[in-house]
């Protein structure tokens, strides 16, 4: 069966990338043509083709910005299959729709306004062509504490034939939108078991704590270094800031997805307040701890749904808690049998909603 998905992937972000490599992976094994809808709204592009202007034409983070571009277009080249015609308005989707024995949305927070100019985008609720099956596959919306608007999420909504959503704690919103048999799946990162054609090749000489942090901000910094303190050994970290000279360790600058696998992959303790640093984490195997993001205001269900279903909510670090304790969360040891066991479960489940969701008819 020939699918077209739709999601994040022409974007300057890690997880977005592999979760649609890993999502088409899974469609493959499974015996379809996935490929993903080439679609770049306007908002997307603000946020992540802001080129920095600066009085040379070349400073220090326009070099930044073009090497990540050039390290990420890279990989799509390499990894992703993606739809003839490039889109980025809805009327274009509407005009020429790519053609597909089915459409998915997701995964990512493509049903989260903050990252669309504050406005769901019907791109992402597959309000467009003509297909009989049009399904989302762990659909986030984010903070369910920030969406209010329901009579036009129920309107987007309502002709998606299945419904799966990544995180719990939107299952409500979406249910109460008029969502009918709303499943939870794991995010596609997991359903792909094996990356070595990603991290092979790469070389580390040294053992290393890896620090992957999306917000810079304190908390994250203090578990770090008490962690450092407890093992003695490295820092790296991954960063894309050019004055990464002045940061504490070693740092991985502007790196490519096959290198982000790698640090994650040869890591002895991971530290990080990204979901899927978190996800990687746990696919390898690599001890870790979460910091959590805004956790009073809500922005850190996505981590929390995931560690509670796996049993790791104790590699979580709050705000109030003293280096000692940082230290012992991350000396606790890790069942990893126990969580393959929930993780073999948990993809199970996703796989069999692939299955009967594409097997089944749709509303054309």
């Amino acid at each position: 069966m020939k699918i077209g998905i739709i999601t994040f992937h022409r974007v300057l972000n890690y997880g977005a990338v592999l979760q649609a490599y890993a999502l088409c992976e899974a469609l493959k094994s499974l015996g379809h043509d996935p490929f993903l809808i080439d679609y770049e709204p306007e908002a997307l592009r603000r946020i992540y083709r802001n080129f920095p202007i600066g009085r040379l034409f070349f400073t220090p983070a326009q070099i930044s910005y073009l090497l990540r571009w050039r390290r990420f277009n890279s990989f799509f080249g390499k990894n992703l299959v993606c739809s003839p015609r490039s889109y980025h308005q809805l009327a274009e989707l509407e005009e020429n729709p790519p053609e597909a024995d089915a459409y998915i949305c997701g995964s990512d927070q493509i049903w989260c306004p903050k990252w669309l100019g504050e406005r769901y985008d019907p791109a992402f609720f597959l309000r467009f062509g003509k297909v009989r099956k049009r399904i989302s596959y762990a659909a986030s919306t984010g903070d369910v504490g920030q969406l209010a608007d329901t009579e036009e999420f129920s309107s987007l909504i309502s002709k998606l034939d299945h419904i799966s959503v990544r995180e719990e704690s939107s299952i409500a919103f979406v249910e109460k939108a008029g969502g009918q048999h709303v499943r939870c799946v794991i995010d596609p990162v997991f359903l792909k078991r094996d990356y070595s054609e990603l991290y092979k090749g790469e070389r580390f000489t040294k053992d290393y704590v890896l620090i992957f942090s999306l917000n810079n901000f304190e908390l994250l910094e203090r578990a770090a270094n008490a962690v450092l303190d407890n093992l003695g050994i490295e820092l790296r970290r991954i960063t894309r800031d050019w004055k990464f000279w002045e940061q504490q360790g070693r740092s991985e600058f502007a790196v490519s997805p096959e290198r982000w696998v790698a640090c994650f992959r040869n890591a002895r303790a991971v530290v990080t307040d990204s979901f899927h640093g978190t996800s990687f984490a746990i696919l390898f195997h690599v001890p870790f701890l979460s910091v959590l993001p805004n956790h009073t205001q809500g922005g850190s269900h996505r981590i929390l749904d995931l560690l509670q279903k796996l049993g790791l909510e104790a590699r979580v670090v709050y705000k109030d808690d003293s280096s000692e304790t940082m230290q012992h969360k991350m000396q606790k040891s890790i069942d990893w049998e126990e969580v393959d066991l929930k993780l073999d479960m948990l993809r199970e489940e996703a796989i069999n909603f692939l299955q009967s969701s594409l097997n089944e008819g749709g509303q054309g």
